[in-house]
């Protein structure tokens, strides 16, 4: 019996888009952290269905927010000519588990985000943060 692809192994994806920007999803990946929640309510709500309503913002202010995401559970792709997701911000692109660095990358742009203004450096911010996302992909 062969391996599962890493495709296999997250499961299903779900997309959202409109002319200007395509939103995927990856539920397997999501622990719920709610950044894009508490980032654009009104494009993510978690209690409406479909829970993704890329239409309700532009598509630079739902980018920034799936860049919040500190799991890479989320990603976008600009439809309109747009500034895309970079390699560093895409975590967990060909495997399940996320490497240190992408998975710092993320959550310390995603503290940056939180928390704008504040004397800690992001990595300072984020050391805790990205030490127990460590263990929890470890178990993914």
């Amino acid at each position: 019996m062969s391996e599962p692809s890493p495709e296999q192994e997250r499961g299903p994806r779900r997309v959202y888009a409109n002319k200007t920007i395509e939103v995927q999803w990856e539920p397997k990946l999501c622990i719920h952290v709610r950044n894009c929640v508490r980032g654009l309510p009104q494009v993510f709500d978690p209690d409406a269905r479909p829970w993704v309503i890329v239409d309700a913002a532009s598509a630079d202010q739902v980018a920034e927010a799936v860049l919040a995401c500190p799991t890479g559970a989320l990603h976008f792709r600009r439809l309109d000519g747009g500034p895309q997701e970079t390699a560093s911000a895409a975590t967990c692109e060909s495997s399940t588990r996320t490497d240190d660095s992408s998975a710092r990358t993320r959550a310390s742009r995603s503290a940056a985000a939180a928390h704008p203004g504040t004397s800690r450096s992001a990595t300072e911010a984020t050391a805790g943060s990205a030490s127990r996302l460590d263990k929890l992909t470890a178990y993914v």
